[in-house]
């Protein structure tokens, strides 16, 4: 229940604070005296977005505070936002002039989305705008479901909806990139045999390099190495020989003379190095064979890999087996695929098989609950002129699912006897409209479903007797919650226990709105001002009198 209101810079108000009462509250006023303001402000406390064009001076922050009665059943939200539960509950919103806006719970600052949730518990806006929501699938299931008391469950199954969406998300973008590696895979195949047929991980590049120079070569190096040997140990007078002649020398001088010694010891050394020299030649001539069929085995080979080097732009034999072991996992990942696309699909068939569970068991509670309302709603129909006038939700099943279940619901109104169900807001004036509205209004208040409720006008187009009757059920509803009525019509105000005038002021600089409390006799002098205008006479004061008189 709302019990105070604090607006201060906002719009046409510089400072107003007044205080409400359970039962009917009734804010009368001339047209453009504020009233949508006062409302306006409200609804930025419930959560609404704002920037600073609301502010009235725009050096000053506006600072909107509103402070409701709280119950033990909304303790579930505190502790659910970890916030301090407290019977006298303040909100609170504040807009600087530089735009930025904070909100605050109990003092502890919240975000938007947490208290526009809180304020949906604690207050029902009704306005001529929200008339209009009737042609909204979402606002037919709100009304439902508050009535069947399944928001929980409705809420769920939105939660199991939105799992099954990202599921199909992810299924879409499995099959879409296995149409798109299919389409790849011969490619990729191709390319891996082409690399995995090269052998590279046994490829030894540099000795198959070598191997290639001396094939290439053989003739010249194993003539080279030929001559080395008969130069050294072959000719007739070879090195090694005429060496021994010089070694024959020098060994009977060594011992004569320290640095003969010497020498015959590094020319000895010499002649066996040359030696071994000649012999390593010998043996390297013997291998070095001219061998056509290995010299087009190795070239072969090097070929490929300098072509397959090329092709692929890769610098080095580590390149190569990398990206081939890339292509390798790429063909893998193709036949992953089915296997993740066969996954996924029974991760899905699993979320539908829950959500058509979910879904048959909400149209089953809604569909029960359409009945209580309809019956509900036909009562204050009657009541309010309307005695054969038949409202009914009408439920049409859908392929799949949408955000509400599997199914979609129509409100069909029979305005008259003998005629046909046709869309409520297509058929509807805006007087029946009305009618309607707080026709359901009231059924949701009978369950206790509603804790403060806001009407924005919601008796425009009705008057004389029309009038009385919607003020009776206003007045039957206020029994069981706090309402608040935005009202032109006398008959309506007059049913309140309180009123408050809006009205607006002005000086050579600026208007302001401002809202006052109105004792009995003011509320006879409005009442009669609302009958027959400002040059009201003392027979409007006589029915403003019975007015109040009888309620």
């Amino acid at each position: 229940m709302l019990r105070h209101l604090s607006i201060r810079n906002y719009a046409l108000i510089a400072h107003i604070e007044t205080d409400f009462t359970p039962g009917l509250t009734a804010l009368t006023g001339e047209t453009g005296s504020g009233k949508s303001i006062i409302l306006g402000a409200l609804g930025l406390i419930l959560g609404e977005r704002a920037d600073t064009g609301v502010l009235r001076n725009q050096e000053e922050k506006c600072i909107i505070e509103a402070i409701f009665k709280a119950d033990l059943s909304m303790a579930a939200f505190f502790e659910e936002h970890d916030l301090d539960f407290d019977e006298q509950t303040v909100l609170r919103r504040e807009i600087t002039p530089k735009g930025k806006s904070r909100a605050f719970i109990n003092d502890t600052p919240v975000t938007l989305a947490q208290m526009r949730s809180l304020g949906s518990i604690l207050v029902d806006i009704h306005s001529q705008q929200e008339q209009s929501r009737f042609r909204e699938m979402s606002f037919r299931f709100s009304i439902l479901d508050r009535f069947a008391q399944q928001e929980e469950a409705a809420l769920a199954f939105y939660a199991a909806f939105q799992s099954l969406k990202e599921a199909q998300k992810t299924l879409d973008l499995l099959t879409e990139r296995e149409a798109q590696s299919k389409a790849d895979l011969d490619y990729f195949q191709f390319q891996f045999q082409e690399l995995d047929d090269a052998q590279l991980d046994d490829l030894p590049v540099e000795e198959l390099e070598d191997q290639l120079s001396i094939l290439e070569n053989a003739e010249s190096i194993q003539h080279g190495l030929q001559q080395v040997q008969n130069l050294l140990t072959e000719q007739d007078e070879p090195i090694v020989a005429q060496l021994k002649h010089g070694l024959q020398f020098l060994s009977g001088l060594k011992d004569k003379h320290h640095g003969i010694a010497t020498l015959y010891e590094r020319l000895q050394s010499a002649m066996i190095e040359l030696d071994d020299i000649s012999s390593e030649a010998g043996l390297e001539s013997d291998k070095t064979q001219m061998d056509p069929e290995l010299l087009q085995q190795t070239q072969e080979r090097l070929d490929a890999f300098y072509r397959l080097q090329n092709k692929h732009r890769c610098n080095d034999l580590s390149d190569l087996i990398e990206l081939r072991d890339q292509l390798s996992e790429k063909i893998n990942d193709v036949s992953s695929l089915a296997d993740n696309i066969a996954e996924q699909e029974k991760v899905i068939l699993e979320q539908q098989t829950r959500l058509s569970k979910m879904a048959a068991d909400l149209h089953t509670k809604r569909s029960k609950a359409a009945k209580g309302l309809e019956k509900k709603i036909q009562e204050h129909l009657a009541h309010l002129g309307m005695p054969n006038a038949v409202l009914r939700f009408e439920f049409n099943a859908i392929e799949g699912f949408n955000r509400h279940g599997n199914s979609e619901v129509q409100l069909m109104l029979m305005a008259n006897k003998g005629g046909d169900f046709k869309p409520l807001d297509k058929v509807a004036s805006g007087g029946e409209t009305s009618r309607v509205t707080l026709a359901l209004k009231a059924a949701l208040a009978e369950q206790q479903l509603i804790r403060t409720i806001i009407f924005d006008e919601i008796d425009t187009g009705v008057s004389g007797e029309m009038a009385l009757r919607m003020a009776e059920i206003m007045k039957q509803m206020s029994t069981k919650l706090q309402l608040i009525n935005i009202t032109h019509l006398p008959q309506v105000a007059a049913q309140a226990d309180q009123q408050f005038k809006v009205y607006k002021t002005s000086d050579k600089n600026a208007t302001f709105t401002h809202i006052e409390k109105l004792g009995e006799a003011e509320r006879i002098t409005e009442l009669a001002e609302m009958l027959s205008g400002k040059d009201f006479g003392k027979e409007a004061l006589a029915n403003a009198k019975a007015l109040l008189t009888k309620s």
